[in-house]
């Protein structure tokens, strides 16, 4: 299965990196480069074989793209990723392994049904969700 992806993805370490990078690019060609997106902890499962909810420390997922492009931890259940540029050359990754197509058509059915983007906290796990944001940091966040 072929997609979309920045020209830097051969960059990446492993085909998680890669393929986080192919979704975060379809994800912000889709609804804007211009700002940043955020990913519960819990959801980091879904990109990320080896994470962990417990780990704590320096990211150390997708460190030799950080050139161009920006993830960390910004709260205890939460992540965030930007494009630090708007405008890169596109090139058509392959996606070979069957558990990420499966994976990519899963999100892609989310995606057409409306459960990927929120203005609220929500994600794949959010039944077991305990912690809601406050008014003041969803307005924050928004304006990122």
């Amino acid at each position: 299965m072929k997609v979309k992806a920045p020209w830097w993805i051969t960059y990446a370490e492993n085909e998680d990196e890669e393929f986080f990078i192919a979704f975060a690019w379809d994800l912000a060609q889709r609804e804007g480069m211009d700002c940043a997106y955020y990913l519960h902890v819990g959801d980091m499962k879904v990109f990320f074989k080896d994470h962990t909810h417990t780990y704590i420390g320096n990211v150390r997922e997708l460190r030799t793209v950080k050139k161009w492009f920006h993830f960390g931890k910004v709260a205890k259940n939460m992540w965030r990723f930007n494009f630090l540029k708007t405008h890169y050359e596109e090139v058509e990754w392959e996606i070979k392994n069957p558990k990420l197509i499966a994976i990519w058509l899963y999100l892609e059915a989310k995606r057409q049904a409306g459960m990927i983007m929120h203005n609220e906290h929500l994600g794949l796990q959010q039944r077991w969700r305990k912690n809601i944001l406050p008014d003041e940091m969803k307005d924050w966040l928004l304006d990122r």
